[in-house]
């Protein structure tokens, strides 16, 4: 039976990365992009679906796809919501918008958990500036800040079940477990790589995991 990693947000930097790397190993990718260029991913074992992540419907449809195909192992989320202006021009609404990521990836997960068959991991991908302050960038250090948050609940919580969380710290493409807490002491982490490179828009997928 084919081992399924679904990737959000596929068609560059770390998501490319993951759809390339776990394609190389032999895990049967379901990668995800809106944009008309994840369509160049499809073939040999990357499923290309264009579609927002961000929707729910959505979301069921891509798990639905990926327990069709096999056992899904693995989610990688690197879904990049943003909104740039100084604090006093910041509107709430659009704050609500990219903040509303973070419910996002907790459907994701929901998902996860419920199509997987066995050990998982679920990689969020995240940044150093969810741990810091930027100007001009309140509306996308909150959000990371929260996504962060979330994958520390998430070790908490499913670590001692077999489904473990990550931080992908995308700014310096480093990915560790966030979790601390004594619950992670009996978090015994899945075989599943995390991949740690990140592919420029328009690189070729690599025929061999050093290529990227």
């Amino acid at each position: 039976m084919k081992q399924v990693v679904v990737v959000l947000g596929a068609s560059g930097g770390i998501g490319r990365a993951a759809t390339a790397e776990q394609a190389v190993h032999g895990r049967h990718v379901i990668a995800v992009a809106r944009g008309e260029g994840v369509a160049a991913l499809q073939g040999g074992n990357v499923t290309a679906v264009r579609a927002d992540a961000s929707h729910p419907e959505v979301l069921e449809k891509v798990f639905g796809i990926a327990a069709d195909t096999g056992y899904v192992q693995a989610l990688v989320r690197s879904v990049l919501a943003d909104h740039r202006v100084p604090l006093d021009q910041l509107g709430t609404d659009d704050m609500q918008q990219v903040v509303a990521g973070a419910t996002s990836a907790l459907k994701a997960a929901l998902l996860l958990q419920q199509h997987r068959t066995g050990p998982a991991a679920c990689v969020l991908v995240g940044s150093i500036h969810g741990g810091s302050g930027e100007p001009g960038m309140a509306a996308y250090t909150t959000a990371k800040a929260a996504l962060r948050g979330l994958t520390l609940s998430l070790a908490v919580e499913w670590g001692p079940k077999d489904c473990g969380p990550a931080s992908s710290n995308s700014a310096s493409s480093s990915s560790r477990a966030t979790n601390t807490s004594p619950a992670r002491q009996s978090w015994t982490p899945c075989s599943t790589p995390i991949p740690v490179r990140a592919c420029a828009p328009g690189t070729t997928l690599p025929t061999s995991p050093a290529s990227c």
